[in-house]
């Protein structure tokens, strides 16, 4: 069976949960921002993803043909069933979902982008292998709207490269009672893996904490 692939996430939070009912097929139910690797032939999906920082990588297989053309490499998030949340194998996919991100940007204009969207109500921001992740809430916008993540071109030497998480949408109702969910995902292993760095600093407008900014480090790590 197909599922509908959407921008917009399913609004739900990434853990695995206990959901054993009389006829389930599986005990439990996960969600995880994964890597799309390719389907074959006969309709086989492979999924990869690192739970947090750099543990092992794990495979996911399920019996799935996405609805519209995916490269390798596509950020998902999915929920599916499975008896065995730790470990790789195959799965029953329940839904997909686009995500924003991407590869991380460059700019050399980062005092123009800074301050230039609207805060976000962050829940959690991770890394995962090369990417970078977040969970957040934003206010609903009824047109387009996109998250970037942009690194300054002046610091990718630095020790601590300093990258702008920005909220950019048309339509942003700062009346409207609703919130969005979004999820999104940035591949940040090109700087990331530069010997000389130490670690990233990600500048952001977090209306949760009120804070400006957080730092992954690998010696915290």
């Amino acid at each position: 069976m197909k599922r509908i692939l959407a921008l917009s996430a399913i609004a739900a939070v990434l853990y695995g949960c206990d959901s054993s009912t009389p006829g389930d097929e599986d005990k439990y139910v996960a969600f995880n921002i994964v890597t799309y690797e390719g389907t074959s032939a006969d309709g086989v999906t492979s999924l990869s993803y690192q739970v947090i920082n750099d543990s092992p990588l794990l495979t996911l297989t399920c019996r799935w043909s996405p609805d519209r053309e995916l490269t390798a490499g596509t950020r998902l998030l999915v929920a599916y069933s499975t008896d065995t949340p730790t470990e790789s194998g195959s799965v029953n996919l329940l839904q997909a979902s686009l995500v924003y991100g991407g590869a991380s940007e460059v700019s050399d204009k980062t005092d123009s982008i800074a301050g230039s969207g609207t805060p976000l109500w962050i829940n959690s921001m991770w890394r995962s292998g090369n990417y970078l992740n977040l969970d957040c809430q934003a206010r609903y916008a009824s047109d387009s709207r996109k998250v970037r993540l942009v690194a300054d071109d002046s610091t990718l030497d630095d020790d601590y490269p300093v990258l702008y998480l920005v909220n950019c949408a048309k339509g942003e109702d700062d009346m409207s009672p609703y919130n969005q969910r979004l999820y999104g995902s940035w591949d940040v292993g090109a700087l990331w893996s530069r010997p000389t760095v130490m670690g990233l600093t990600v500048i952001m407008d977090d209306a949760n904490r009120g804070a400006s900014e957080m730092t992954f480090s690998k010696q915290s790590e």
